[in-house]
């Protein structure tokens, strides 16, 4: 007596990729890699491959993309997909670097033209400025941004603090000293002064004094800035 019996062996698994790069990035200027493919394998029979590329291409960027595809003999196939991007990542270098500097309110410098280098095309520059206000100093700062043509940015700042070390001065006609008779004083003038960095508020003040026969009116006008600096007149009358 004999039996046979037969066994049919059905491969419905895909060979399985090892190894490989799924993505890599080089810069705009460095050359294209040579990148080792995956390797595959299958737990029934041999594998076949075959490989495509697509390339596509913008302003910025340039991406080459493989599908790698194994397949066995039963049919069965597994795909991998290794990506190489040639991008530019890489903000703008200043050909100029500003350091902060202490001015006084006068000597307030134009904002510099400056220019940027990109290692894989043009960049151009803009600046803003803010004040912020405060006593004295008070701060300018300017935000300087260079920007290449994919939109990457470098962004240098320099802070301007002002100070004013000069005091204001009177711009109304002072009044000088007098002898008149007690009927005869006149009105306390109003004085008005500038300053070259900012408001300017004038105080006037008096004293009398009585010598004998004779009085003593004196008169301080006082101008401060808003740095506290102080420039004063005094008028004498007697």
């Amino acid at each position: 007596t004999s039996m046979t019996q037969l066994i049919f062996v059905q491969d419905d698994s895909s060979p399985v990729f090892e190894g490989g790069t799924a993505y890599t990035h080089i810069d705009c200027n460095e050359a294209w890699p040579i990148i080792a493919p995956p390797t595959a394998s299958d737990n029934c029979s041999e594998t076949t491959f075959s490989q495509f590329t697509i390339e596509e291409s913008n302003d910025c960027s340039t991406v080459r993309t493989t599908t790698f595809t194994a397949s066995d003999a039963c049919g069965n196939m597994s795909t991998f997909v290794q990506v190489v991007e040639q991008s530019d990542l890489d903000g703008p270098v200043f050909t100029t670097t500003l350091t902060d500097l202490n001015v006084s309110c006068e000597q307030i410098p134009a904002a510099a033209s400056l220019s940027a280098t990109d290692n894989c095309s043009s960049a151009t520059v803009t600046v803003e400025e803010e004040v912020f206000p405060g006593n004295c100093p008070y701060e300018i700062r300017r935000t300087y941004r260079a920007t290449d043509l994919c939109g990457n940015s470098t962004v240098q700042v320099q802070s301007i603090f002002v100070s004013d070390n000069m005091p204001p001065s009177f711009v109304s006609e002072l009044p000088q000293d007098l002898t008149v008779s007690c009927e005869e004083v006149p009105a306390a003038a109003v004085l008005e002064a500038s300053d070259d960095c900012g408001s300017v508020s004038v105080v006037m003040e008096e004293s009398f004094a009585s010598l004998g026969c004779t009085s003593l009116l004196s008169r301080r006008w006082t101008a401060t800035d808003q740095c506290g600096n102080q420039v004063q007149h005094e008028q004498n009358i007697t």
